[in-house]
């Protein structure tokens, strides 16, 4: 079933397996016997007596110790992956720490310090890191007063426009500097030598991950590990057919007014590089950019969007539905993009000089043509029916009848897809719609789902 006004509806019933699987193994890490072993762990790698300081802190995807050193400061954190909630441990963490490291060694971004990393150790994948000193995130910093501590945060709209000038300014900065960094493949990175790190792996995306945890996606379908990819036109590609999308690949980007170019350079992408993982100091300068997972050399398209995170909330989940969201959010675009000029009027030329004109001006074309809206629908698979049918479709085809209801929307485009796809469509929803009467938890083996998957690309 999909949600037009918000996120398509996930399998409760591998959402629910998922939840269990993850508080078992968060009960685990948090043993005494466990945390003695990150003790000594750290002890070994130093030389030196560790001595573990509570509280531990579940962040997002990751566990974190905080160790103290015997003769070191500032303290290190121990940051390891959480079973089940990270389907692909070892290989995040290792594309996460050589991202961080080549970030630092190429910007003078304040990014914590990553002393040691690997994937094979009796604590599994792990990285330790410097602690820095901070007063919270930028979006706990913004968020609207709620007592409810789970309520995700939410920008508050009283916060003032010269402190949210002020902090975006800081943050334009740090994506001015990221810019600047270019890639010859799209992928992820890895250390291939001591202080070398290059395009090795696939682009590990959020949403890659998501397919898996929360749909129970067969990961025989995912592209290869050290799988790279030298277009932008090939990975948008591989994005519908994780979609199992037609109509995605048919929004050309000669649609929209002038784009990057197909073969790059590619600039480095993070699908979870947000306000939340952007850590401030008491006085509101940027402490540390933190949880570099999911990023990855994509397509520069990417870099050229506004944030998506203006909000702090992400668009498929906000309330009550995405057109509210498109709202609020465009009456913030505009402080953004006024941060971004004056950054970049600071930095004079060096600003842009990878690009003909400064990124603001991307960015305002991007909002105004709706390559926004094509990018974060190409990124999300559960955001793309939502963003298709309420801020692309009429884009790019023409009006529709505006007396089809919502879940009648699929026909008004029918005459879009070829007489195969038509074909094949019919019993595709009649196999779907019996399925979903029986619920179960389908485990496919991977000669079954490679031709369940072929069947829907028409291989």
């Amino acid at each position: 079933m999909v949600f037009y006004g918000g996120q398509e509806e996930l399998d409760n019933l591998v959402w629910d397996r998922n939840d269990e699987d993850s508080e078992a193994a968060q009960n685990q890490l948090r043993l005494k016997t466990f945390c003695l072993q990150v003790e000594e762990f750290v002890q070994y790698q130093f030389g030196k007596p560790a001595t573990l300081i509570s509280p531990l802190i579940f962040r997002g995807f990751n566990v974190l110790y905080r160790v103290q050193v015997e003769e070191m400061s500032p303290h290190v954190v121990v940051r390891l992956p959480c079973p089940s909630l990270v389907q692909f441990p070892g290989e995040k963490t290792m594309y996460k720490a050589a991202t961080a490291c080549l970030v630092a060694q190429e910007t003078k971004l304040p990014v914590p310090r990553h002393l040691h990393f690997g994937q094979d150790s009796v604590l599994g994948p792990f990285i330790i890191m410097e602690r820095r000193e901070n007063s919270g995130s930028i979006s706990a910093r913004l968020t609207r007063p709620n007592k409810d501590l789970p309520v995700p945060h939410v920008l508050d709209p009283n916060v003032s426009e010269s402190l949210l000038h002020a902090i975006w300014q800081r943050v334009a900065h740090c994506l001015l500097a990221m810019s600047r960094l270019a890639f010859p493949r799209i992928g992820s990175l890895l250390q291939t030598h001591t202080h070398i790190y290059e395009v090795a792996g696939r682009p590990s995306s959020h949403n890659m991950t998501d397919m898996v945890r929360l749909a129970n996606i067969p990961r025989c379908i995912l592209p290869p590990e050290s799988q790279t990819y030298t277009g932008t036109d090939e990975w948008y590609t591989v994005l519908a057919e994780m979609h199992i999308a037609q109509l995605s690949s048919r929004i050309l980007p000669e649609t929209l007014s002038s784009c990057p170019p197909n073969s790059g350079p590619f600039r480095l992408w993070g699908d979870d590089f947000r306000a939340g993982n952007i850590l401030l100091d008491d006085s509101d300068e940027i402490a540390a950019p933190i949880d570099w997972e999911y990023t990855y050399a994509g397509p520069m398209q990417f870099i050229l969007d506004p944030p998506w995170w203006l909000l702090l909330e992400t668009a498929e989940m906000w309330s009550p539905d995405l057109n509210d969201w498109k709202q609020t959010y465009e009456s913030s675009l505009g402080i953004w993009l006024l941060a971004m000029e004056k950054a970049e009027a600071s930095m004079g030329k060096s600003a842009y000089n990878t690009f003909p004109v400064p990124l603001s001006r991307y960015m305002r074309e991007s909002w105004r043509t709706g390559r926004f809206f094509l990018s974060y629908a190409a990124r999300k698979s559960w955001a793309f029916d939502s963003m298709y049918w309420n801020l692309l479709d009429e884009r790019f085809f023409g009006d529709r009848d505006p007396g089809v209801v919502k879940g009648d929307l699929w026909t008004t485009r029918i005459d879009l897809l070829s007489d195969d796809e038509r074909a094949a469509m019919e019993p595709f929803i009649q196999r779907k719609m019996a399925e979903s009467k029986e619920r179960r938890i389908v485990e496919w083996d991977e000669t079954e789902a490679q031709k369940r998957f072929s069947e829907l690309l028409f291989n």
